[in-house]
């Protein structure tokens, strides 16, 4: 008898177009229903227990969207039932098709966004660069840009618009503004492969271009050197990353310093090089390892050439350093009568 009855009532909704399409909003409202049951009961209970905090910023972001989604399915299953002519049936589900990709599109936008910040937050522990600042909203444009464009290309082929006319315009548009903005993008280019071949870092102190100084920024343009002197240098990023740079801080901080000196033919070069490295137990910074030395370079025209090689923990160190033992060793050279000659030249008359 109950199946009777259901089957009756089966066959005057299928014959009533406004009672099958109520049912199917029925359906849909319980469809919803139950998915933000089944989210929120389960789910959410279930991604709260794992380590990783992608899972909830993705079902937080994902869920009006997917609600949305299942909403415009059902109207398009109800639109379809009621029947209506041919035309507006043709617009109707053109429409909602079209919403459909403008919706999936966000959603692709929103996970993509989702893990680039999740990347981002990653990199900018490893670096003290501001370019992943600059970079990610950069990266983030560029993403929803690109995919809107795709997804408006995808709808106009759902209304059957010939859209090649339109890609070939595109194209010489895209190929001018390429040479218009190229300078600009090889800037951009370069800082992203400077911060990822990771040549240097904020507080670095290098050489480039013929200038020495401190790494201050690096933008996403350019980068900022403070020199000795307090000036500030800006070097595009593109030329940056094509010159050759001397960093002072790689592989580790310790540099080594060089004092050049030269002493009058006739002292003993032995004794010499005790002078040059008994001056380093004065100067607590140089260190004992890698272990300091002296060199005797050459018999000049008219001194004896030598160089004083050891090494300090700071680059900051340096130059401080290297007055002092410049300082000492003057002196030192001096107590022990060995002479620092005057470039001279010594002529002798043959009779």
């Amino acid at each position: 008898m109950i199946k009777e009855i259901l089957m009756i009532i089966l066959t005057y909704i299928e014959l009533n177009k406004y009672l099958k399409a109520l049912s199917i909003l029925l359906i849909v409202v319980i469809l919803i229903k139950l998915f933000l049951f089944i989210l929120k009961k389960i789910i959410k209970k279930i991604i709260k227990r794992t380590k990783t905090e992608i899972d909830d910023i993705l079902i937080e972001k994902l869920e009006k969207p997917i609600i949305l989604i299942l909403s415009l399915i059902g109207l398009k299953i109800i639109i379809k039932s009621l029947e209506f002519n041919e035309k507006a049936d043709i617009y109707l589900k053109h429409g909602i098709n079209s919403i459909l990709i403008l919706i999936g599109t966000y959603i692709l936008i929103l996970i993509i966004n989702i893990l680039l910040d999740l990347w981002g937050k990653r990199f900018a522990k490893k670096t003290e660069s501001r370019l992943d600042d600059e970079l990610l909203p950069m990266v983030h444009k560029f993403v929803k840009i690109t995919l809107f464009i795709l997804a408006f290309i995808v709808i106009l082929q759902e209304w059957s618009i010939n859209i090649t006319p339109m890609l070939a315009s595109l194209g010489i548009a895209g190929i001018a503004i390429g040479f218009a903005v190229k300078d600009y993008l090889a800037n951009i280019v370069g800082g992203i492969a400077l911060i990822l071949d990771k040549n240097f870092k904020v507080g670095d102190y290098i050489v480039a271009e013929g200038e020495t100084g401190q790494i201050q920024e690096i933008g996403l343009r350019t980068t900022r050197i403070k020199t000795f002197d307090n000036e500030l240098i800006t070097i595009p990023n593109g030329v940056l990353s094509n010159t050759k740079i001397q960093n002072y801080m790689q592989p580790d901080l310790k540099v080594r310093v060089v004092i050049s000196f030269n002493v009058a033919y006739g002292a003993s070069h032995k004794k010499v090089k005790d002078i040059a490295l008994s001056i380093l137990k004065e100067i607590p910074e140089s260190l004992k390892e890698p272990t300091p030395s002296v060199s005797f370079i050459e018999m000049g025209d008219f001194s004896l050439h030598f160089k004083l090689y050891f090494w300090v923990k700071d680059p900051d160190e340096r130059m401080k350093v290297k007055d002092k033992a410049n300082c000492l060793l003057y002196d030192a050279l001096n107590n022990a009568k060995i002479e620092i000659p005057y470039p001279t030249h010594v002529v002798y008359i043959k009779k």
